[in-house]
């Protein structure tokens, strides 16, 4: 199993808007979609088998 590393750039963050703009650029790239910008969305991201984790 090969293992992915995911950088978020912690100083493109500066409130919880920008925590998801940082997130929809880094786990939904090649998605014609974002992560909604709410916690339950995020939680599906990274658990879904979609956009990076595919």
């Amino acid at each position: 199993m090969i293992k992915k590393q995911i950088f978020i750039e912690g100083k493109n963050i500066k409130n919880l808007e920008s925590f998801f703009e940082e997130i929809d650029r880094v786990l939904t790239k090649d998605l014609d979609w974002d992560t909604g910008h709410n916690l339950n969305s995020f939680n599906d991201l990274l658990y879904g088998g979609f956009g990076v984790h595919a």
